[in-house]
């Protein structure tokens, strides 16, 4: 009897939740839209615009898909849809307009979402209309995350954002420029808005017309505010990576990746010896600026960087063979302290660092590093073919010993700079199988040709190898840029507004053929060493 009781209340419970869920759903479709609904052919799409007036101003004040507010690009009729990733309702959203006219309705031209349909950047033409009047919009859809960046629009601002560092150095003014951050983040639909410092960042690449900038991170009171954006780290300190110079825009990132996902954690600190990026479409005060990858540089607050440890970043070429005077307080050439332990104290270590590599005693030098790492770093600038491998990289002075860590990646896999070409670089210029090109940094110079170097290098590719360093492993890695950059119709859109850096590439086909040879010749290579 009490069994019977409680299954009538049971069923009683579950018919007037079902009944309760149903009304809210259907109080729901009263105030949304759904995207395939309103799509109407040419002929009705064109009578409707045929029999009112064109609107002056807008008609729509925001829209939403999704619950998801679309973003309003300045001085045009567009508005960006950022997809969330797992939205199950993402290729037919839920659509909620505002328009501050009466009796307004919209249809959409014909057009469905499709993967086809961004990968090729095509817009969808949505109208907005009543009974008098109407107003044509375009919808943009991307699969990458939206980020705008404004500031107070002036002659002195645009020439920093326009002109590299040193050119706005030279003029003898400060190359900050304080604004706002927006970003949109489609894998969690959290939206980040925050004050912020940024400049343009680089020395080649600041002469480019589409630049990289660093960001800093600001609250009201003008304070670092370390927030977490993409999901990545929490920090108040960015870059965005321009990529003007790479036909593919994916050299820097994959690179990096590798770097990040194979070698940076094995170190004897336990500490993530490296960074990683992550792709965005880029606005400047509203307006499209292009294809993007935001990341973060490394850090004391990463290394762990105590008193008396230090992170010297080397940007520039310069062989450092020579014997340094530990009592002079200079640095050494090329060499930047970037860690906050910034003092005359802190350039000794670097200079007792090279003497001691000079001095070529082998089992000295081995003593003065972690020993994965500097086979790592060795293995892996072979592997990407790293022309910067001497010019550009870290050095993290840490607890007597030193690690290496590579930064700049953008001239590797087959590309290197050449003068008097496009964009300085000469595509796909160095043979497949050259597996000598990275390596030129004094350390390696000194102890390459050393037979028991030689011995525990080859053992610590089959070990890094055995761990995931194979091209079936990055294959996947290299797949997800492709849908990033390409399928997401970033590159597309990129080019369109940087048209110098265009190259015609539509997928990453010849970089995967390319990656995939590099990775059977250093295999060929250390098989046989």
């Amino acid at each position: 009897m009490n069994n019977n009781r409680m299954i009538k209340s049971s069923l009683f419970f579950i018919i007037i939740t079902i009944y309760t869920l149903l009304f809210i759903y259907n109080i729901y479709l009263l105030n949304n839209i759904r995207f395939n609904w309103i799509i109407v052919d040419d002929n009705k799409y064109n009578s409707i615009m045929e029999t009112r007036s064109e609107y002056q101003d807008d008609m729509i004040s925001k829209i939403e898909f999704n619950g998801n507010e679309l973003f309003d690009v300045s001085d045009t009729n567009e508005f960006f849809y950022s997809m969330v990733v797992k939205d199950f309702n993402k290729y037919n959203p839920y659509i909620k307009y505002k328009s501050d006219l009466d009796n307004t309705e919209i249809v959409l031209l014909e057009n469905r979402i499709t993967d086809e349909l961004i990968s090729k950047n095509e817009h969808i033409k949505l109208l907005i209309y009543n009974d008098d009047y109407y107003k044509e919009y375009e919808i943009v859809v991307t699969t990458l995350p939206i980020m705008n960046i404004s500031y107070k629009d002036n002659e002195e601002n645009n020439r920093k954002v326009n002109f590299g560092y040193k050119e706005i150095q030279t003029e003898n003014i400060d190359s900050d420029i304080y604004g706002g951050l927006y970003i949109f983040d489609n894998e969690s639909s959290i939206v980040t808005n925050t004050n912020l410092k940024f400049h343009v960042r680089g020395a080649t690449s600041a002469t480019f017309p589409k630049k990289g900038f660093k960001l800093s991170l600001k609250d009201n009171n003008g304070e670092s505010l370390n927030r977490n954006l993409l999901n990545m780290r929490n920090d108040d300190d960015w870059i965005l990576y321009a990529g003007y110079n790479d036909q593919e825009r994916v050299r820097n990132v994959f690179s990096s990746r590798i770097w990040y996902d194979c070698c940076a954690s094995d170190n004897q600190f336990g500490i993530k010896a490296g960074m990683y990026y992550k792709y965005v479409e880029l606005f400047m005060n509203g307006k499209y600026h292009g294809l993007y990858a935001l990341g973060f540089q490394v850090d004391d607050k990463q290394l762990n960087i105590k008193a008396g440890e230090y992170i010297y970043k080397k940007s520039g070429y310069y062989l450092e063979n020579n014997v340094y005077d530990i009592t002079d307080d200079s640095i050494v050439p090329t060499y930047e302290n970037k860690s906050a332990n910034n003092s005359a104290e802190s350039n000794r270590p670097l200079k007792e660092y090279f003497n001691c590599i000079n001095s070529l005693e082998y089992d000295q030098i081995l003593k003065k590093h972690d020993l994965n790492n500097i086979f790592d770093i060795y293995i892996f600038n072979q592997l990407i073919q790293n022309v910067d491998g001497g010019k550009q990289i870290y050095i993290v002075y840490k607890d007597d010993i030193y690690l290496y860590i590579p930064w700049d990646l953008d001239q590797s896999f087959g590309n290197v700079w050449k003068d008097y070409v496009k964009n300085n670089i000469g595509n796909y210029a160095v043979d497949q199988g050259d597996n000598e090109l990275g390596n030129w940094y004094i350390l390696f110079l000194n102890i390459k040709d050393n037979v028991l170097f030689k011995e525990s290098l080859k053992k610590r590719y089959f070990e890094l190898k055995n761990n995931g360093l194979t091209y079936q492993n990055f294959e996947r890695i290299i797949n997800q840029y492709e849908k990033a950059i390409f399928g997401s119709g970033a590159y597309k859109r990129d080019v369109i507004t940087w048209p110098s850096s265009s190259s015609g590439m539509s997928d990453l086909n010849i970089f995967k053929e390319y990656v995939e040879a590099r990775f059977v010749s250093i295999d060929n290579y250390y098989n046989m060493l």
